[in-house]
């Protein structure tokens, strides 16, 4: 079976993904825009069929939430690069937002 097509969405999401640090979280939105929504399923796509070290756990919603599929997946990998999350169970975005985004929103 051959491996599917990396499309230039997707292709865009890797690299974005691929550009934060370890200990900084950005979001959904930082990296998709307008097509925010398409994220989630094109990091998914990317972790099972090209890159399964891609750091999706990076990424988290506007409020600082984790995914609801990987939480706790999410959690422990942030946890261990650093990052400290509030008592609501949410990222700490004032302190670990990554604000120096080189890159444009896809989308």
């Amino acid at each position: 079976m051959s491996r599917p097509k990396l499309t230039e969405f997707r292709l865009a999401v890797r690299i974005r993904v691929e550009s934060i640090p370890p200990g900084k979280v950005v979001t959904y939105a930082d990296i998709g825009g307008s097509s925010l929504a398409r994220v989630g399923g094109a990091m998914a796509h990317l972790v099972r069929h090209f890159d399964p070290e891609l750091p999706w756990h990076r990424v988290v919603s506007t409020k600082g939430s984790l995914s609801t599929a990987a939480t706790d997946s999410q959690r422990r990998k942030l946890y261990a690069e650093g990052v400290e999350f509030r008592c609501n169970g949410r990222v700490d975005l004032r302190r670990f937002l990554w604000t120096e985004i080189p890159f444009k929103p896809v989308g």
